[in-house]
């Protein structure tokens, strides 16, 4: 029995620290007489949106369940996508550290990105069909020459935390996290396609479909940090959050037959909805420090990978037939941060 007692004191006295006390604090090298620190920071965000609910057309299928209106497929068929890519954005920040050993925070941060997925088709097999955006009554009747998407989003992220950091260990630091986090996504999606149909009436079609979303909600986050030298540690963090969503949509679709002079709406549509938004987010990734005199400032440059979702209520837009398709997907890429605190 007093084996295990003195085994059990022994752990406890090496979990709060070698002479027994308790852990450092958790920013023990930034040190002021004031009863809290300043933090701001800036972020480069380097991302990638993507989602497979923006397919605009397809090929590689005969079958029509017409009669006598199949079509020969000779090649592999495949389904046309606007082709995603990485665009840049920017995070703001400012903090305060406070309380007792300044380990309480409360973090204010703005994400603003941008993205423009877009693909232009002009070569297409027989069995080429539009999807979503296009009706086509036969895949034998029209002869398309030209499909086109493209998507513009501007994405807003306002978020308010308040957080408390402890420390494990000498090694090993965690935040856990409650945060306040909105989400306002204006989406702009047009489409457009030239065919020529079996009469030899040269047709095209424009759509032009908006997305306005709004949305708020709490997030719960972890943060860890692993520091196995002084100026070096890996950052890990984790947080997921459930959001009400407000969108609204708009569709307007004409076709215009230049040959004729005339341009008739064949689509208008609108829809507004009150959604309910589960999201995650992750993000890992090497953090350097640096404390500069005598402890009063403290920089901080970090590196991270990071991905997280956007729900289909975020972001759905109206299809030819004023059935809204959730487009919603993930975000993933690149943030490098630098922080200044005193």
């Amino acid at each position: 029995m007093k084996k295990a007692l003195l085994l059990f004191g022994l752990s406890f006295s090496a979990l709060l620290g070698d002479d027994g006390c308790c852990p450092p604090p958790p920013r023990p090298k930034v040190e002021n007489c004031r009863s809290f620190n300043s933090v701001s920071f800036v972020e480069y965000l380097y991302w990638k949106y993507t989602t497979p609910a923006l397919v605009f057309g397809r090929d590689g299928i005969g079958l029509t369940n017409g009669v006598l209106s199949e079509v020969n497929v000779a090649g592999t068929g495949r389904s046309f996508s606007p082709k995603f890519k990485y665009d840049s954005g920017y995070r703001l920040g400012f903090a305060f550290s406070f309380g007792e050993q300044k380990a309480f925070d409360i973090v204010a941060r703005y994400t603003w990105f941008y993205t423009n997925p877009h693909r232009t088709v002009t070569q297409f097999s027989t069995s080429f069909l539009p999807l979503n955006w296009l009706d086509a009554f036969s895949l034998s009747t029209p002869t398309y020459s030209l499909a086109k998407l493209s998507m513009h989003l501007h994405y807003h992220f306002p978020e308010m935390q308040f957080g408390y950091t402890f420390k494990v260990n000498r090694y090993l630091a965690l935040r856990p996290y409650i945060a306040l986090s909105s989400i306002m996504i204006d989406g702009d999606l047009r489409t457009k396609y030239e065919l020529t149909t079996t009469g030899g009436v040269f047709e095209i079609s424009n759509m032009h479909g908006e997305s306005f979303s709004w949305s708020i909600g709490p997030k719960l986050g972890l943060d860890f940090t692993a520091r196995p030298w002084d100026s070096f540690a890996v950052y890990c963090g984790f947080n997921i959050t459930q959001q009400a969503s407000q969108i609204s949509m708009k569709a307007n679709q004409t076709l215009s037959r230049p040959a004729l002079g005339d341009v008739i709406h064949i689509q208008k549509g609108e829809l507004s909805q009150v959604r309910s938004v589960g999201l995650f987010g992750l993000e890992i990734g090497p953090v350097w420090d640096e404390w500069f005199a005598d402890n009063q400032y403290h920089l901080q440059l970090r590196a991270v990978w990071q991905l997280s979702t956007l729900g289909g209520g975020n972001l759905s837009f109206l299809n030819n037939n004023n059935v809204d398709v959730p487009v919603g997907a993930e975000l993933r890429g690149f943030n490098v941060r630098a922080l200044f605190e005193f």
